[in-house]
């Protein structure tokens, strides 16, 4: 019988047996790994200078800890896990590695969630300033084209489909020599056959690099995504060719138990952990009654694990980072909404082709095509914004506030968001969470007040001084809410958030003054953060994408010549500039 699940297998080159470490030692520019067989292994570190520094097409810089970040990645050959906490920005120090080490690392696999394709795309292109183009895989159908893209993007749930072969019943027959045979899957009723494996290990074995983002999604060693990865990353043992470098990115380190973590430990350094099976025996333990365990020797763990793992908090990198920062995370338009919107496109492009220069009367008509464009993306980007609110509930502690624009984004998003921690409730690996609170411009201005108490988990009582005078308590509730919905308009004045550190900008607004407004009800007096992130969902290709290279266009240049200094927005000829680049670019990206 053929083995069920791929495994890693690396062998002494002295003896032959398989390669099991037992320690590492530190020389400079190699690592001596010191092997149970008595052999010992060299391997060479990456040496890039920190000082060759890159500056992304939008003029941005990375920052001191991104940069040490690289070169620890780079010190451990690239294979390694990079555990930083959500915020920190792992997707660029991804980016920055692969231009850094364009020569020894491509072509890259990229393997991320199906919503964030087109978001890491972005990040490669702007880091790699349009040097690296990378490919997207959008179906099972597709094969790698690396000989034209330095990078290919995959899903984890598009694995399977090129790698059809993890399927336990096709495995079966591949033990008893059945492959050519067509057959039916008894559990799915799918026909299985040979030549439906898309990418066979000739093709796979042309990876030289694996980067697996969000690497906590094989954290199930039966799983499909998780048996593909393994047919992938092990090609080279039956072709011959060199093993790939394999690093994992995550915000979420061991949380509910430590076996999670093995499958990514094997894939990153197969000699210290030969597989899953190997870790969990001699580093973990079980506690009660269930399948949870927890690190028997913590201290042990990270001293042995310390030259591949690395894990920067939010907190740590606090003074590297602007008082309020900004990250864009983009999200596909798809489906029904795209369709829809690109009607609307080509309906304005003909009101357009019409207007000879703009005026106030046609101001009007254009911010009526602008309200439809725009409500059209808010729509677009509720699945994005689900998958980034799990992302935060799961990796953090801490609360966030989502500001949208239209009523039918924010009853669709609440909708999406009681789906998802129904979900997470049932499967009780991280806690109780309470459904989202809403604050809408419905509510007075002390029911909103309310709301906020709530989200704080407090709720106000009226009471009197010592000399009577009229006083508002505070008396905890006991109640966490960790997620709010929020009006940008109404929640941007009048209200203080000193409590929350992070909001997610789920709409934009035509006067990027409104969004700053909603920005500064975060950093007030009584704030126990140093800093404050702001994520921008950007809807790719759409009106989001142009207004926010207009909006961020201007600040640079101001930032560039003042430092400190407040942006005027002149609403209008943004208005003006943005009809002029959706007239001339509106389906740029989608256009067949």
């Amino acid at each position: 019988m053929g083995k069920p699940i791929a495994t890693l297998r690396q062998t002494c080159p002295f003896c032959g047996k398989v390669a099991v470490e037992t320690k590492r030692q530190d020389m400079m520019t190699r690592w001596f790994i010191f092997l149970e067989c008595g052999h010992c292994l060299i391997q060479d570190k990456i040496e890039t200078p920190l000082e060759d520094i890159i500056v992304a097409r939008n003029g941005h810089k990375p920052y001191d800890y991104q940069l040490r970040s690289a070169k620890f990645a780079e010190e451990a050959g690239l294979n390694c896990i990079l555990a930083h906490e959500m915020g920190v920005g792992k997707m660029v120090i991804a980016a920055i590695l692969a231009k850094r080490n364009e020569a020894s690392m491509s072509p890259i696999l990229f393997v991320t969630k199906s919503g964030l394709r087109y978001n890491t795309w972005m990040e490669f292109v702007n880091w790699s300033n349009g040097e690296m183009i990378p490919q997207i895989i959008e179906n099972g159908n597709q094969l790698p084209y690396v000989e034209y893209f330095p990078i290919v993007i995959i899903s984890y749930d598009t694995l399977r489909l090129v790698r059809p072969d993890v399927d336990l019943d096709w495995e079966r027959l591949n033990a008893v020599g059945l492959v050519g045979e067509e057959f039916t899957n008894g559990r799915t009723g799918k026909k299985l056959k040979k030549n439906v494996i898309r990418w066979d290990d000739a093709v796979c074995s042309q990876f030289k690099s694996i980067i697996l983002d969000e690497c906590q999604m094989i954290k199930n060693p039966a799983s499909s995504r998780c048996r593909a990865i393994k047919k992938i990353a092990s090609a080279w043992q039956r072709t011959g060719s060199e093993r790939p470098s394999v690093m994992g990115l995550s915000g979420t380190p061991i949380k509910n138990s430590a076996h999670e973590y093995a499958p990514i430990l094997h894939l990153v350094n197969p000699t210290l952990y030969p597989s899953e099976q190997h870790f969990i025996q001699r580093e973990t333990t079980p506690v009660g009654s269930g399948s949870r365990c927890i690190l028997t020797y913590p201290d042990r763990f990270h001293e042995k694990t310390k030259g591949f793992i690395q894990r920067f908090t939010r907190a740590e990198v606090l003074p590297e980072l602007p008082a309020i920062s900004r990250m864009f995370r983009h999200a596909e338009m798809g489906g029904d909404v795209l369709e829809r919107y690109k009607a609307v496109i080509k309906e304005f492009q003909e009101f357009m082709s019409d207007v000879e220069e703009i005026n106030f009367k046609d101001i009007s008509n254009i911010l009526g095509y602008f309200s439809r464009m725009r409500r059209l993306t808010g729509e677009a980007k509720v699945p994005a914004a689900t998958e980034f609110v799990e992302e935060f509930l799961t990796s953090t502690d801490r609360k966030l506030v989502i500001f949208t624009h239209h009523n039918s984004t924010r009853k669709m998003l609440y909708a999406g968001l009681s789906r998802l921690i129904d979900e997470l409730n049932k499967s009780g690996e991280y806690g109780t969470f309470e459904l989202p609170l809403m604050l809408i411009s419905d509510l007075t201005m002390e029911q909103r007040q309310d709301v906020l108490a709530e989200f704080k988990g407090v709720r106000t009582e009226r009471s009197y001084d010592a000399e009577n005078k009229p006083v508002l308590l505070e008396v905890p509730t006991g109640k966490n809410f960790r997620i709010m919905i929020a009006s940008t308009q109404s929640a941007g004045e009048g209200l203080n958030m000193q409590f929350c550190s992070d909001c997610l900008m789920m709409e934009r607004q035509w006067n990027p003054s409104n969004e700053e407004q909603a920005e500064a009800r975060f950093p007030r007096p009584g704030q126990l953060a140093d800093k404050i992130m702001a994520t921008y969902l950007i809807a790719a290709g759409s009106i989001d994408d142009f207004l926010t290279e207009l909006v961020e266009r201007k600040r640079s240049i101001l930032h560039a010549t003042l430092d400190n200094v407040e942006t005027i927005w002149d609403e209008s000829d943004l208005m003006r500039d943005l009809a002029d680049v959706l007239n001339r670019n509106g389906l740029k990206k989608w256009a067949a």
